[in-house]
């Protein structure tokens, strides 16, 4: 509790908050943030999930289409776990 995580790769850093952090306007950044991911995320799974573009685009799109979601999904687990230690 009042700490949070950020992921910079396969580094994940932990911060003491203290009690100089307005909580609930970092818990409103972090719900922000969770949307916009989140959007980004269900955006690239129903790109991935046609056929048609898996098949028709280039094998490096895909690839990076994947890798990002991969990432997305990731940052997304990060922000969740923030927000419920928040």
């Amino acid at each position: 509790a009042g700490t949070v995580a950020a992921v910079a790769g396969s580094v994940q850093v932990f911060v003491d908050l203290g009690d100089d952090v307005d909580l609930e306007a970092l818990s409103a950044a972090f719900a922000r943030k969770l949307e916009k991911q989140q959007k980004s995320a269900d955006g690239l799974e129903r790109k991935l999930s046609n056929p048609r573009f898996v098949e028709n685009a280039d094998p490096e799109v895909v690839a990076a289409d994947r890798a990002r979601l991969a990432e997305l999904e990731t940052e997304l687990a990060m922000l969740r776990a923030n927000l419920e230690a928040l």
